[in-house]
C-alpha cells in the first residue's frame, strides 16, 4: 500500500469522524421543545401547516377549545423528539355552538376534553386551506367538571312519540358535556325488545337515537298499534372525552312513552314530464298532483309550502322560487300546486349555463284531522323531495301578412299565416285607423275569422273587414286575447295598411347622455339624440324640470337645439344642481316634435311622450369599489343603516358587492378623536350589502366609517375577490329639524261644508315646494295639491277639487295626509332639509256636511254691564230652542258664593206654552253694591239636538263699584251705543301690533246669527282693524270676536270681545205705560205686566230693556 495514500485515508477518515461528531452534538443541542398551550390566549391557524401544543392542567376538569374551523384533536400521547401530538390516542370531541366573544370573535363550537391534574396532553391543530381571511382558536378551562348531565329531551315523557312533526321520530338527548353510549334498547308490549343505534351528535353534544323507520316499519306489520307504553333505555352513557364520568350510577337512561298510531301517507304523486319553461295558465300539464290516503287540510288552514331550485350554488349559477301559497290548491285527498301561467327560461331565472334538473321540496303538508303527512328521511316533516327533467321552450313562430305590410288594403279581408298551428291562440283581430276627417276608429272583429291548415304544422287565418276599414287611413293590425303556449312576447304580430298622415306618439330618443339611474362626477346638462329631426314645442310651458329627491325642491329647465345637429336637443337645468344630490328630470309630454309635428302645428307628425331620467351627482364617484346610500362624504341627521351597492354600468368583476361574513374582521365607526363610538352588523341586500350601526349615530360631528380588509367581496364567481386594504369614508351628522308648528283654517276635526282650500298658518315664513297630498274617505282617494304663498310667507294652502275643479262636497268623513317634512322654515329650506324646523307628519280630520254652528248668546243686561240693582237677566242662544237639563246656576258676591238659582225657559208664543224658544230668564234680585258673577254650568242647558251647551260667565257692576277696563281694544262706535245703522265698527287694540288668526266674526241680531265676516287691518297703523257690519234694520246686534282671532306682536292669541248695539231701537222703554194700557206687555216668561219695572220686557212682540 502506497504510504502517502494511507496516510491521507486516514487523515481523511479522521475528519469525517469530527464533522458527524459536531453535527449529532448540533442536533442534541438543537432538539425540538414543544409549545406549551396557554388558555385565554388566541392563536392564529396557520395556512396549511399543522401547530402542535402541549398541555399539563394543574387540577381536574374540562378543556375546551373555541375555534372557527372543527377539526382540533386532543390526545394523551405525543411524540418528544418531533413534539408531535398522537391522533391515534384521541380522547376530545367536537361540539357545534356557534358563539360569540366580547371583543366579538365569532366561534363555530369547541372541542372538548375531559382532563386529569398534572397529566400532560398533547393538542394538534390542522393547517387551514384559508389563505386571505385569518381564522383563530382559544381554550378555556373549566376546573372540578366531573359529572355528566342530562340537561334536556326533545320528547316529553309519558306524551305520544310523534314521528310526523318536525323532530321527525327522532329522540335527542343533550348533556352538559359531550358524550356517547352503546346501544339502546326498545321495549313496546310483548313483541318488540331490540337495540338500535346510539348516535352521537356534533350539533349539541349530545346523543340522538333514530326511531322514525323502525315504528313505522313495525305499525306496517301490525306488531304495534297506537297508544302502547314504550320503554326507551339508553346503555352506558359516559363523557366522551373519559369513560370514567357515567351518567347516572350505572350510565343508563330510561324513558316512556306511547306509541303513535298509525300516520297518513303519500299514496302517488303526478309530476310534468318534463318541466317546461311555461305552461298557459291552467293547463293541467304544468300542475303536481299528490294523492294521499284521506284528505287534506283545506283552505287557509292548510300550511303546504315549499320551493324548487335550478342550478348549482357551488358555481354561483342557481335559481331558487319560493312557492306562492296561491300555488297550492286542496281538493278531498288531493293537493295541487299550479306552476302555470308563469315564464321561467333560462333569461327570466337569471343563469348562465344550460341546467336541465328541477329540485322541488315540499313540507309542512297538512292532512284534514291537523296532523302532518309521513314522509321518510331523516329530518323531513310533512315534506317531500321530487326532480324533474327541466326544458325551455320556444316555439319559433313565423307570420306573414295578405296583403304585405305597408301595402294598400283591395278586398274585405286580411289573411295571417302562422308556421306553427298550437304556438298561441287568439280571441279576435283589433283595426285603429282614420277616415279622411282624421277621426279615429277601433273595431275589434271576433265573428267570422276561418282557418286553413297548411301541412302539418302551420295554418292560415282568413279575418273579415268592412269597407270602413278597408278604405280607413293608417289601418293597423294586432290580435286580442293572445295566448302563447311558450309564454313569449307575441305582440309583433302587428301589420299597417294604407299608410298616411297621421298623429303618433312614438318619438323616443336613440341615444341618451345620461341614463336613469346613472352616478355622474358633474353634470351641465342632458343631451338626448333621435333617428329623425326634432325641435322643441314652445307651447307647452314649463316643458322640463328637475326635481331634487332629496329636498323636493322644482328647478326650472330649457329646452334647446344643439347647433349644427337638428336630431339633437339638450335640456340645462336653470341652477347649478349639487353634488351628492339625487335628480329626477321630467320632460312634459309633446315638449319635443318631429319636424311634421311643427309644421302641421300639432295635426300630424310624431311626439314625445314624457319621460324621466333620475341620477345623482357624485363627484366621487370611482374612488370605491361600490356606492353608498346616503353617498359618502355627505350631511345627515342620523348614520344609522348604510347600504353599498355596486356601481351602475360597472365592468364585469365588479358588477356585484356582497358581504364577505368574515368572523374575525369588523366594521366601525370613528369620531373626530378617532374614538370608536358604534360598531356595525353587516349583511347581503338585493344588489349589495348593508352595515347597520349600534347605537346610531345623531350626536352632531364628522365621523368615518372604517371597513376592514376582507370584509366585502367584488365581482361574481371566479371573478369575485375581497378588499385587500381597509375602506374608510366620511359622513357629517348635524341636529335634525325641530317641529315646525302651525295651526289650520278651517280648523282640525271641525265641520265643514265643503272640502276645498285648507290653509296652513305659521307665526314663521313658510318655505317648501308643491306637493300632492291626499285626503281619504270612504275607501276613496281625492288628490289634492300643496302650495306655498306668495304674498304671505306665513301661510300655504293645499287645495283639493272634484272633477269639474269645485270644492268637493260630497259629505262623508275626511283623513288628510300630511307628510313631514314638506314645508319649513327658510333654514330648513335653505339647508337642504337637514336642519332648521320642518312640519311633522301630521292627519287632519274634516267632516263634510251641514257646518257645525258655533253656540254663541247675548244677555240683558249685557255681560260687563255696570247697574244700579240686579233684577232679572234674561240670556238668548243662537240655538232653534233650549231645555233646562241639570246643575244650578250659582251667583257669586265679590268672589264669594251667594246662592244658586234656576232658570226659566221662555215660550215663543207667551199664549201658548206647547213651544220653547232659544231664551231663558232667572231672577239674581241684588241691591247691595258689588261685582257679581254668574256661572252658567255645561249641560244646564241643552239645544234641540238634546247636545249640551257650554257654560257661560257672566259679570255685572252694582252700584258704587268701579268697574275695570278689561276688553283688550277700544271700539267705536262704542259698546251699547243707540244708532239708526252700523256701518263699520273700529277697533283699537291695545298691543303694538295685530295679526288675524283663527275663524270669523260672528254678527247676531236678536240673538240669531246673521253673518260671518272678516276683519280688515290698518297698514298705516298696525293695532287697528275695522269690521263692516251694515246693520240698517232694526234689532239688538251683537258682534263675537271669538278668542284668537286676533293675534298679538309675538303671534299669541288675543282675547276675544263680545260688542252690543242698538239700531233703530232705544235701550229702555218710553211710554212704556201706553203700551201696558194697552195690554201689550209681557215680561219674559210670558205674563202680561201692570206695572213697568227695571228689566227686560216683550213690547209688541220684541225684547226691550229699561234701566
Amino acid at each position: 500500500m502506497n504510504k502517502n495514500l494511507q496516510s491521507n485515508t486516514s487523515s481523511t477518515f479522521k475528519k469525517a469522524w469530527l464533522v458527524l461528531v459536531c453535527l449529532m452534538s448540533t442536533m442534541l443541542a438543537s432538539a425540538a421543545e414543544w409549545t406549551m398551550f396557554e388558555t385565554g390566549v388566541k392563536y392564529d391557524f396557520k395556512f396549511m401547516t399543522d401547530q402542535d401544543f402541549k398541555f399539563v392542567p394543574k387540577e381536574d376538569g374540562i378543556l375546551r377549545i373555541y375555534a372557527q374551523e372543527t377539526n382540533i384533536s386532543v390526545s394523551t400521547e405525543g411524540d418528544d423528539e418531533t413534539c408531535t401530538a398522537s391522533k391515534e390516542s384521541k380522547i376530545s370531541a367536537w361540539k357545534y355552538k356557534p358563539t360569540t366573544d366580547e371583543d366579538g370573535t365569532t366561534w363555530s363550537g369547541y372541542t372538548e376534553a375531559s382532563l386529569k391534574a398534572g397529566t400532560p396532553y398533547y393538542i394538534n391543530v390542522p393547517g387551514t386551506l384559508s389563505k386571505s381571511v385569518k381564522k383563530y382558536f382559544k381554550g378555556v378551562f373549566e376546573a372540578g367538571v366531573n359529572e355528566l348531565k342530562l340537561t334536556d329531551v326533545n320528547f316529553e315523557e309519558g306524551k305520544v312519540f310523534d314521528i310526523t312533526d318536525t323532530r321527525c321520530g327522532q329522540l335527542n338527548l343533550s348533556f352538559n358535556m359531550n358524550a356517547k353510549a352503546d346501544d339502546t334498547n326498545i321495549k313496546i308490549g310483548n313483541i318488540i325488545d331490540c337495540n338500535v343505534e346510539t348516535r352521537t351528535s356534533t350539533n349539541a353534544g349530545g346523543l340522538y337515537v333514530l326511531l322514525k323507520d323502525s315504528i313505522i316499519y313495525w305499525l306496517n306489520k301490525g306488531l304495534i298499534v297506537g297508544g302502547e307504553d314504550m320503554t326507551v333505555t339508553v346503555k352506558n352513557i359516559r363523557a366522551a372525552a373519559d369513560d370514567n364520568i357515567k351518567y347516572g350510577k350505572d350510565g343508563n337512561l330510561t324513558l316512556k312513552f306511547l306509541t303513535p298510531s298509525m300516520p297518513h301517507n303519500l299514496v302517488s304523486k303526478q309530476l310534468p314530464d318534463p318541466f317546461l319553461s311555461y305552461w298557459p295558465k291552467g293547463d293541467e300539464r304544468g300542475m303536481i298532483v299528490l294523492t294521499f290516503d284521506a284528505d287534506v287540510m283545506q283552505g287557509e288552514q292548510q300550511t303546504a309550502k315549499g320551493s324548487f331550485n335550478i342550478g348549482s350554488a357551488d358555481m354561483d349559477d342557481i335559481y331558487v322560487e319560493s312557492l306562492d301559497p296561491s300555488m297550492f290548491r286542496a281538493e278531498g285527498n288531493k293537493l295541487y300546486i299550479d306552476f302555470t301561467g308563469k315564464l321561467r327560461t333560462k333569461e327570466t331565472m337569471g343563469l348562465k349555463s344550460n341546467w336541465d334538473i328541477i329540485t322541488l321540496r315540499l313540507m309542512n303538508i297538512k292532512m284534514a284531522d291537523g296532523s302532518n303527512v309521513f314522509s321518510a328521511g331523516a329530518g323531513a316533516s310533512g315534506s317531500f323531495t321530487f326532480t324533474m327533467n327541466y326544458k325551455e321552450y320556444k316555439s319559433n313562430l313565423a307570420f306573414e301578412f295578405t296583403p304585405a305590410d305597408g301595402e294598400t288594403l283591395t278586398e274585405n279581408n286580411v289573411k295571417v299565416y302562422f308556421s306553427d298551428k298550437n304556438a298561441i291562440t287568439f280571441e279576435g283581430a283589433k283595426f285603429t285607423y282614420q277616415d279622411e276627417n282624421d277621426k279615429n276608429y277601433q273595431t275589434i272583429v271576433k265573428e267570422g275569422i276561418t282557418s286553413t291548415p297548411d301541412g302539418e304544422d302551420a295554418i292560415e287565418y282568413t279575418i273579415p273587414i268592412t269597407d270602413q276599414i278597408k278604405n280607413g287611413k293608417n289601418v293597423r293590425f294586432s290580435l286580442t286575447g293572445v295566448v302563447a303556449n311558450d309564454g313569449l312576447d307575441h305582440s309583433d304580430i302587428t301589420a299597417k295598411w294604407n299608410p298616411g298622415q297621421e298623429l303618433v306618439a312614438t318619438l323616443a330618443p336613440s341615444k341618451v347622455s345620461v341614463n336613469d339611474g346613472s352616478y355622474v362626477k358633474s353634470y351641465y346638462k342632458h343631451e338626448l339624440t333621435f333617428n329623425e329631426d326634432v325641435t322643441v314645442n314652445e307651447n307647452v310651458e314649463a316643458g322640463a324640470t328637475y326635481k331634487d329627491t332629496k329636498t323636493g325642491r322644482i328647478i326650472n329647465a330649457f329646452v334647446e337645439p344643439v347647433a349644427n345637429n337638428s336630431k339633437q336637443l339638450m335640456i340645462i337645468p336653470a341652477e347649478d344642481l349639487k353634488d351628492k344630490h339625487q335628480y329626477e328630470l321630467t320632460i312634459k309630454e309633446r315638449v319635443i316634435v318631429n319636424k311634421e309635428y311643427a309644421e302641421t302645428n300639432g295635426k300630424y307628425g310624431n311626439y314625445m311622450t314624457e319621460q324621466s331620467y333620475g341620477f345623482t351627482i357624485y363627484a366621487n364617484v370611482g374612488a370605491y369599489d361600490f356606492i353608498t346610500s346616503p353617498v359618502e362624504g355627505s350631511t345627515v341627521n342620523e348614520i344609522s343603516t348604510i347600504v353599498c351597492s355596486m356601481i351602475p354600468g360597472a365592468d364585469e368583476g365588479t358588477s356585484a358587492i356582497g358581504y364577505a361574513n368574515p368572523t374575525d374582521k369588523f366594521v366601525y365607526l370613528l369620531n373626530e378623536k378617532n374614538e370608536k363610538v358604534a360598531t356595525a352588523t353587516c349583511g347581503d341586500v338585493e344588489g349589495g350589502m348593508y352595515i347597520k350601526f349600534s347605537p346610531a349615530i345623531t350626536e352632531p360631528g364628522t365621523y368615518t366609517v372604517h371597513i376592514d380588509d376582507y370584509v366585502y367581496f367584488v365581482g361574481t364567481g371566479f371573478n369575485a375577490a375581497q378588499n385587500e386594504n381597509p375602506v374608510e369614508f366620511k359622513y357629517t351628522v348635524i341636529a335634525a329639524p325641530e317641529e315646525l308648528e302651525f295651526t289650520t283654517d278651517p280648523e282640525n276635526e271641525s265641520t265643514i261644508s265643503s272640502l276645498g282650500e285648507i290653509v296652513i298658518m305659521s307665526d314663521k315664513d313658510i318655505y317648501g315646494t308643491t306637493t300632492p297630498i291626499q285626503a281619504y274617505c270612504d275607501r276613496k282617494v281625492f288628490n289634492g295639491t300643496l302650495t306655498m304663498g306668495d304674498v304671505n310667507r306665513r301661510e300655504a294652502y293645499i287645495e283639493f277639487t272634484d272633477a269639474a275643479g269645485e270644492p268637493i262636497t260630497a259629505e262623508g268623513d275626511y283623513r288628510i295626509e300630511i307628510p313631514a317634512g314638506v314645508f319649513g322654515n327658510k333654514v330648513w329650506y335653505d339647508s337642504d332639509c337637514l336642519s332648521g324646523a320642518c312640519n311633522a307628519a301630521t292627519t287632519l280630520y274634516y267632516t263634510v256636511g251641514k257646518e257645525a254652528t258655533e253656540i254663541t248668546y247675548t244677555a240683558d243686561p249685557a255681560d260687563g254691564s255696570k247697574v244700579d240693582a240686579l233684577g232679572t237677566v234674561t240670556i238668548d242662544y243662537n240655538t232653534t230652542s233650549i231645555m233646562l237639563s241639570s246643575g244650578k246656576i250659582e251667583i257669586y258676591k265679590d268672589g264669594k258664593e251667594l246662592k244658586e238659582v234656576e232658570a226659566e225657559v221662555v215660550y215663543k208664543d207667551p199664549n201658548d206654552w206647547s213651544e220653547v224658544s232659544h231664551k231663558a230668564t232667572f231672577d239674581v234680585n241684588v241691591t247691595e253694591a258689588g261685582v257679581y258673577t254668574i256661572e252658567i254650568p255645561e249641560g244646564y242647558f241643552v239645544d234641540e239636538f238634546g247636545d249640551n251647551i257650554p257654560a257661560v260667565t257672566l259679570t255685572y257692576y252694582v252700584g258704587d263699584v268701579v268697574v275695570p277696563d278689561n276688553k283688550p281694544c277700544t271700539a267705536d262706535p262704542a259698546d251699547g251705543s243707540e244708532l239708526d245703522a252700523l256701518k263699520t265698527i273700529t277697533l283699537t287694540y291695545k298691543n303694538n301690533e295685530i295679526a288675524t288668526g283663527n275663524g270669523k266674526i260672528h254678527i247676531n241680531k236678536d240673538g240669531q246669527e246673521i253673518a260671518q265676516v272678516e276683519a280688515e287691518l290698518d297698514f298705516n297703523n298696525w293695532n287697528v282693524a275695522t269690521v263692516a257690519v251694515n246693520a240698517t234694520e232694526k234689532g239688538v246686534y251683537t258682534i263675537v270676536i271669538p278668542d284668537g282671532y286676533f293675534n298679538d306682536e309675538n303671534g299669541d292669541p288675543i282675547e276675544g270681545v263680545t260688542l252690543t248695539y242698538y239700531v233703530g231701537v232705544a235701550n229702555g222703554i218710553q211710554n212704556i205705560n201706553a203700551a201696558i194700557a194697552n195690554g201689550t206687555v209681557y215680561n219674559l216668561n210670558g205674563v202680561k205686566v201692570n206695572k213697568a219695572t227695571k228689566g227686560i220686557f216683550i213690547v209688541n212682540g220684541k225684547k226691550v230693556a229699561k234701566k
